[in-house]
């Protein structure tokens, strides 16, 4: 089992000599793909007319309802969740000794794109999904996918539900310590929201450092079982 204060202290480490070149790619990510960071739960508020307001005029503002739903909805299928794959790629193969800037736009290469858009969404889907039973079975959801973009990152010739599978392997019995991994950083965010919200910008290199130095913890731990081969070692694709 991996421990929380290593897995912090080698992400502190990959950083020392790229950390502005992490930061640069996390603020291209944010403005490109909105950090890649959306809620699964998309809510738009709708006009609250009187009861007797005329049905062309509900017709039109669900019409338009369903436009802004539509858009959101793409540029996060199509855009974002790309944008955030090349991210965790970035971090990942920054780790593993590779620092590339257009690692970044891994995902928008041929042969590679709508595999990474049809896998995001499938991992979308399952966590609202469940989320519709309750919020905590959508969280134990959301971490049993938060390799997925690594996964794809490292490999995109598996198939969407290769990479599905494999992330549930490797989260396996480790949803937990996840998660507080997460927290262990929560003390950072509310000191970057205090120095108005600017700090927060500063340490997203840290966490998605840390987050790319548990997957490849946790990718070198063992070799993972796919639905239809044997077994799987990683051999991480340098671009």
């Amino acid at each position: 089992m991996w421990k929380r204060a290593i897995i912090k202290s080698d992400a502190k480490q990959k950083l020392k000599n790229s950390y502005w070149q992490s930061f640069g790619v996390c603020i291209l990510a944010g403005i490109i793909g909105g950090g890649g960071g959306f809620s699964t739960n998309i809510s738009i508020g709708i006009p609250n007319f009187a009861s007797g307001a005329p049905g062309a005029i509900l017709a039109i503002v669900f019409a338009i309802f369903v436009i802004i739903l539509s858009i959101i909805l793409a540029f996060r299928f199509f855009l974002a969740n790309p944008i955030l794959v090349g991210k965790a790629a970035f971090f990942t193969q920054t780790a593993c000794g590779e620092r590339k800037f257009n690692n970044l736009f891994y995902a928008l290469r041929r042969g590679r794109y709508m595999t990474i858009v049809k896998a995001m969404f499938m991992k979308d889907l399952f966590v609202f999904l469940w989320s519709l039973l309750f919020i905590i079975p959508g969280i134990v959801k959301s971490y049993q996918y938060r390799l997925v973009p690594y996964i794809l990152g490292d490999d995109p010739r598996l198939s969407p539900s290769q990479v599905l599978q494999l992330s549930r392997q490797m989260a396996d019995g480790q949803k937990w310590e996840m998660f507080v991994l997460d927290l262990s950083f929560i003390g950072w965010h509310i000191l970057g929201f205090l120095a108005c919200c600017i700090g927060v910008i500063f340490l997203t290199p840290y966490v998605e450092a840390t987050w790319a130095q548990l997957y490849i913890h946790i990718r070198g731990g063992g070799k993972w079982q796919l639905p239809d081969t044997t077994y799987v070692e990683y051999e991480v694709l340098y671009l």
